[in-house]
């Protein structure tokens, strides 16, 4: 046990008053500090499910034939996929040629029954542009996001085929496809 004289009692005082402050200090810091990262956190959980959302979105989209695989009007699933007649199957890399044309033409596969038939919700949204030098720029359903941060981008390069009388035929030229998804 410490006994202080008077003189003594005013410095432990002090003492006290500090340590209260240091400690006040420290944990004012750690309540900012965590409180600063919560929305990171929270921004992180957004974007891993935006591209989640994307990768479907390219699976179904760029990498399945749809269905009915050689769809020539409104098909129940959309799917951009060349497919193989003969093989039954679907070529790997390949976009029907056919498939994209009626994308911009039939009016009835429009941007927002494309979108409730690929299942996307209200908040999900998506473009998709094909670059190639025999087919020139074709621009799909022009929607642009409003906020750039929490776009997923995916970049292919794929090559498009062109069906005519059942004999599947290589376009001689690549296609740069981008899929933005928001």
């Amino acid at each position: 046990m410490v006994f202080h004289t008077l003189e003594n009692r005013g410095q432990v005082n002090i003492e006290f008053i500090v340590a209260v402050v240091l400690l006040a200090f420290v944990l004012i810091s750690t309540i900012i500090f965590t409180i600063r990262l919560i929305p990171a956190s929270s921004s992180a959980l957004e974007e891993g499910s935006i591209r989640a959302k994307a990768n479907a979105l390219e699976d179904v989209l760029l990498y399945s034939p749809g269905y009915p695989p050689n769809w020539t009007s409104i098909p129940a699933v959309v799917g951009l996929a060349a497919f193989n007649n003969y093989s039954n199957e679907t070529i790997l890399g390949g976009l029907s040629a056919q498939k994209l044309l009626m994308l911009n033409t039939t009016a009835a596969l429009n941007y927002s029954s494309v979108k409730r038939n690929l299942s996307l919700d209200e908040n999900t949204d998506f473009y998709l542009k094909v670059n190639s030098s025999g087919w020139g720029s074709m621009e799909y359903f022009n929607y642009t996001p409003m906020d750039t941060q929490r776009v997923v981008s995916i970049n292919k390069l794929m090559i498009l085929y062109n069906q005519t009388n059942g004999t599947t035929k290589i376009n001689q030229t690549e296609a740069n496809v981008t899929l933005l998804v928001w």
